[in-house]
């Protein structure tokens, strides 16, 4: 008789094997964690493009503001000059300083012994000036002169009365300190101080208020400052001292024009990158190549901010110059483009909508493009259509991006349909871990089935091999006829 021949399980390998199908699922839910991971991802690429596109159109704004002219004082010790718009020509114009503006100061008369101590007296200050503004501020017993003169000086309501502490000596070589204020430079800004009720300081004027008085190209000027600006436009000065200085301005080389066109060049290249990362980024895969399972996601609202951005764009300015749209302003759209999506490098997809400068000739322009014709003969037209704050491309742009696109805000575009993936994310994070604990009690069932099965083949093995040693010593006994 022969043994049955039964054969043990590998327990491992055999479980592993049956597990195959039961994990297709798990890996399901594994390349659409992934693939919405890649999701996430892309929206915040999305960002950054939107980030980088508005600092470019603050950029082209800066290059707009470039000065292309300085100014040179004759004799800085009574003038100096600085150009602050392109207004200013070139040219030179003659200045002549006969009285300087001064600020009013009051000095206590009154002289305290300390500047820390406490003053041991009640009283409310008031400081008006010309305007009839005002402000107050409420001495308490225990305000040293160091406290009242930071009441002054942090007053949220201040008009412009700065108040210090001046240390001096006295009979005896005692130190003693007086409260000093001084107003803003020029009549308008003199103070008249009430509410000294005790005559505790005793406020005595010591220096009147004055306004600054020049002529500039023989037009006399009265100013409250020294700080002037608004005589001329693009120019600013600041009076020193008295007495006669000429102030020439000139070109400082600079090409604003150029500038504009490379700033602009710079936004439009941030702009066409964000429509082709929207044209050609519109589904996400994942794929995961031990299981062969892949997931595809669809990035549904990439197409509608790509138009609220184009509607923004292509909106109409309603400026007084003769710029009022972008082809207006020499840009035109850019031929079509493919473009291989990142996310999903099987699929290409064509991008429609960049935008360029026109480089063709216009005869109505002498031949000169539409755009260099502008930089040269109607540079004012063209900064007012990108920069106007109420209503210019940038306005309109950056109202759409702020508040729309990228808001925090319920209304954000990008922000709401990352709140949709996170949420979908979490979704799949528990049917993962529920999958997954599945998973777990179907294996430890396997094992203990086959690990059991082994066990009976052990015993029925044991048996068999039992009756094959009776069977032989039988069989012997039978041959030897015993």
């Amino acid at each position: 008789m022969s043994s049955i021949g039964l054969n043990l399980y590998d327990v491992t390998d055999t479980v592993d094997k049956l597990m195959a199908k039961q994990y297709i699922k798990y890996f399901q839910l594994q390349t659409a964690k992934s693939a919405e991971q890649i999701q996430l991802t892309a929206y915040g690429s999305l960002q950054s493009l939107f980030t980088t596109f508005q600092q470019k159109m603050k950029s082209l704004g800066e290059a707009f503001d470039t000065i292309a002219y300085q100014a040179v004082s004759s004799n800085s010790a009574i003038v100096n000059a600085v150009v602050t718009g392109n207004g200013v020509g070139s040219g030179s114009h003659t200045l002549t300083v006969t009285q300087l503006a001064q600020a009013q100061r009051y000095s206590s008369q009154a002289v305290f012994s300390s500047r820390s101590t406490g003053l041991g007296f009640d009283e409310t200050l008031t400081f008006t000036n010309g305007g009839a503004e005002n402000f107050s501020i409420d001495i308490d017993s225990g305000d040293s002169l160091e406290a009242i003169r930071d009441k002054i000086n942090n007053a949220q309501d201040n008009i412009g009365v700065s108040a210090a502490i001046v240390t001096s000596t006295g009979t005896g070589g005692a130190l003693q300190y007086n409260l000093v204020l001084t107003a803003s430079e020029g009549t308008a800004n003199q103070v008249a101080i009430t509410g000294d009720t005790g005559n505790h300081f005793d406020f005595t004027e010591t220096v009147a208020a004055a306004d600054a008085e020049f002529t500039f190209d023989g037009y006399n000027e009265v100013r409250s400052s020294n700080a002037v600006d608004g005589v001329m436009d693009g120019l600013s000065f600041t009076l020193s001292a008295l007495g006669t200085a000429t102030v020439t301005t000139s070109s400082n080389n600079v090409n604003v024009g150029e500038k504009v066109k490379s700033a602009l060049i710079d936004m439009l290249a941030a702009y066409n990158q964000i429509i082709t990362f929207l044209d050609g980024n519109q589904y996400v895969t994942s794929k995961d190549e031990n299981s062969k399972q892949s997931t595809t996601l669809v990035n549904n609202v990439f197409g509608f901010i790509k138009s609220r951005l184009q509607t923004a764009m292509n909106t109409a300015f309603n400026g007084a110059g003769g710029v009022h749209t972008l082809r207006d302003a020499g840009i035109v759209i850019s031929p079509s483009t493919k473009v291989t999506d990142q996310y999903d490098t099987a699929r290409e997809s064509t991008s429609i909508g960049s935008l360029m400068i026109d480089i063709k000739p216009q005869d109505a322009y002498d031949g000169s493009t539409t755009m260099d014709w502008l930089l040269n003969n109607d540079f004012n037209a063209l900064k007012d259509f990108f920069t106007n704050e109420d209503s210019g491309l940038f306005a309109n742009v950056n109202d759409m991006i702020d508040n729309h696109i990228i808001s925090s805000e319920s209304d954000g575009i990008i922000k709401n349909a990352m709140d949709s993936v996170q949420k979908q994310a979490a979704y799949t994070d528990k049917q993962i871990t529920s999958e997954k604990d599945r998973l777990d009690l179907v294996k430890a069932g396997l094992i203990d089935q086959f690990s059991r099965l082994n066990g009976v083949i052990s015993y029925y093995q044991n048996i068999s091999d039992a009756l094959e040693k009776q069977y032989a010593y039988l069989d012997n006994l039978i041959r030897s006829g015993k």
